[in-house]
């Protein structure tokens, strides 16, 4: 049994180990140039409630572009809302903003975090690709389409 247990913390380790190192060693991938982003918009019901395009300049993430461009509600240390967008996480597996809802005078979407949340897609060729990193280090591409809906976490 000791045995096992010891197999079993070693192993851990390890997997924590090689995550914490593939991190430091993978580059950051950030925005190379300017250009020009096609944000859509969807609710609970699938409906488009927006989309338009928006500029970008090198260096900025699509966090960025959606806080210069909407009135976001993000989340706090306890995934609250927070229209004030201060807290940034910065724990072990997360690192940046976490939008549950964003408006303008024409549309308005929110998320509760329990229930639903904002899956962020990119076009990719001929589909649309569920992204890997969340919008405060989501790099942009001239002429990328950056789909944004409401998600029930159930489904």
């Amino acid at each position: 049994m000791k045995k096992l247990s010891f197999k079993i913390i070693v192993t851990v380790i390890m997997i924590i180990v090689g995550f914490i190192v593939i991190q430091w060693l993978l580059p950051n991938q950030e925005t190379t140039e300017s250009g020009s982003v096609t944000i859509q918009i969807y609710n609970e019901a699938s409906e488009l409630v927006y989309e338009g395009t928006h500029d970008f300049e090198k260096g900025m993430y699509l966090y960025d572009v959606l806080d210069a461009s909407f009135e976001l509600t993000c989340a706090n240390q306890n995934y609250e809302p927070d229209q004030t967008c201060n807290y940034t996480f910065t724990g072990f597996a997360y690192q940046g903003k976490v939008i549950l809802g964003i408006s303008n005078q024409a549309f308005s979407v929110i998320t509760n975090w329990t229930n639903t949340f904002l899956a962020i897609e990119y076009y990719d060729q001929d589909t649309y690709v569920l992204a890997q990193k969340g919008p405060s280090h989501m790099a942009l591409n001239d002429g990328d389409i950056i789909r944004i809906s409401v998600r029930s976490v159930s489904a």
